[in-house]
């Protein structure tokens, strides 16, 4: 994977030195500020696999406890997974199958990946065919394929830390019952947990997650850039305008959305644990009760996913995100319009 970056890296560096417009160089700096996002991200998870490793495991434990790994559930996520590996097979046998029947398109690929140097016709079709293809195969859809993998992984990931605290939830409206004590201990017992849970997660993805939004954004940038049509299609990054751009702009909201989700739903067992205390304090039997859950819940810190502590994820990012995007490729709009005046 290393050495695929780095190949690539040469290739994007050589076609940047070609051109002298602004539209071009702009497209070009920003595929390779995406890759580097990419190579930060493969070191991350490198650099905190054990603490990935531990979360992953409690997480299993806490599915078993919970049974939330139902067949339903299971079999959405294989579907998803399959759906999006197919997409993946189906656009490299499309590019194999453009690349063995346009001579041309060979060609020209052959001498960019080879920066000019064999272009005296003496290698085989199939040759050029079979470099052209592992080269898209390896460094442009493998590596356009990985970050949206780990992507999905943590979607998934917030989905059921949502449905744990949910139960933790439903376990609040029993604490007014004759077992109050006893549930009141399930509940104290569980949370700790899933707060536990959810701290060591923050701990252990945060930093991949700030690469991945990095990365996505930067690709969703380019997406609007496209939009507005301000910028022309550059032969190094075919794959990049074909369905990627696309997928890269769902992971993202789609990122945001979900980690949110965790800190909504954290924030409404905490109101619903306040109003619960206050009925309890009422009556005279559950008071002592009462205040041993008050003083629980604000012993724990509010739940709430970050991107390595640069900003938290919220339902604002995304009305701030969409914001930031038409805003910024507008203001380069009215910059490349003086450019070419």
């Amino acid at each position: 994977m290393l050495v695929s970056l780095l190949y690539t890296f040469a290739l994007y560096s050589n076609e940047l030195l070609k051109y002298t417009d602004f539209n071009r160089s702009k497209v070009i700096v920003s595929f390779l500020v995406w890759r580097s996002f990419i190579a930060g991200n493969w070191l991350a998870l490198f650099l905190k696999r054990n603490r990935i490793k531990q979360s992953l495991l409690e997480m299993k434990k806490q599915q078993r406890k919970h049974k939330l790994e139902t067949k339903k559930r299971r079999l959405m996520k294989n579907i998803i997974t399959l759906a999006f590996l197919s997409i993946n097979v189906f656009i490299t046998f499309n590019i194999t199958a453009a690349f063995y029947l346009d001579e041309n398109l060979t060609e020209k690929w052959f001498n960019f990946l080879t920066f000019g140097y064999y272009n005296d016709g003496k290698c085989s079709k199939i040759l050029k065919v079979a470099i052209a293809a592992l080269f898209f195969g390896i460094c442009k859809i493998f590596i356009a394929t990985l970050p949206l993998l780990v992507s999905l992984f943590y979607i998934y990931y917030c989905i059921d830390l949502r449905l744990l605290i949910s139960n933790c939830n439903e376990l609040l409206d029993t604490l007014s019952n004759k077992k109050t004590k006893e549930n009141l201990l399930v509940f104290i017992r569980n949370y700790s947990r899933l707060h536990c849970l959810a701290m060591q997660s923050e701990s252990a993805l945060s930093t991949q997650v700030l690469f991945l939004v990095a990365l996505h954004f930067t690709m969703v940038f380019i997406q609007f850039s496209k939009l507005f049509r301000f910028h022309p299609y550059s032969a190094s990054i075919y794959i990049e305008n074909s369905l990627y751009p696309v997928l890269n702009t769902v992971s993202f909201f789609a990122i945001i959305y979900f980690a949110s989700e965790v800190h909504r739903q954290d924030g409404v067992l905490r109101r619903k644990a306040k109003d619960v205390v206050f009925r309890m304090w009422l009556q005279k039997g559950t008071r002592k009760k009462s205040e041993v859950l008050r003083r629980f819940i604000n012993s724990k810190r509010t739940i709430v996913f970050s991107a390595c502590g640069m900003f938290n994820f919220e339902r604002q990012v995304l009305i701030h995100s969409l914001g930031i995007l038409c805003s910024y490729n507008l203001l380069i709009l009215q910059l490349n319009r003086g450019y070419n005046k």
